[in-house]
């Protein structure tokens, strides 16, 4: 379905450069799709294996921030959760493959249980301002 969205903004767009690079994302679009539901336990591998990479990428970028920053406050607490998130990108890297398909279920959940939360305050934020 992303493919078929990207295909039409790809026409969309002004100029021969963002219509090339739009088709481009249309093809991606539709490859990962096709990816996606021919083998899932494949596209479960890649993603757990691209989770863990990009954990380490930007734990290091948090960490790089931190130390090139020299005047903020908790600042080591950045650095703290830049070496946390390399630290758990390594983990998913060396659990790979057997992390990959329960990886998936656990991101849901903590997702969910955010937006649950989110949703919550918010309900309970207009309740509170729909009394005033």
């Amino acid at each position: 379905m992303a493919g078929l969205v990207a295909f039409a903004q790809a026409f969309m767009a002004s100029g021969w450069k963002s219509r090339l690079v739009r088709a481009l994302a249309c093809v991606f679009y539709a490859l990962a799709g096709t990816l996606v539901i021919s083998d899932s336990l494949l596209a479960s591998l890649t993603f757990s294996m691209m989770v863990g990479v990009l954990l380490c990428a930007a734990g290091v970028l948090r960490v790089a921030s931190a130390i090139q920053e020299r005047s903020g406050k908790g600042r080591g607490w950045a650095a703290a959760a830049g070496v946390f998130t390399v630290f758990v990108g390594i983990l998913t890297i060396a659990g790979w493959p057997g992390i990959s398909l329960w990886l998936l279920g656990a991101m849901l959940t903590i997702d969910l249980v955010f937006e649950g939360a989110g949703l919550l305050s918010l309900g309970i934020g207009l309740g509170i301002r729909n009394r005033r």
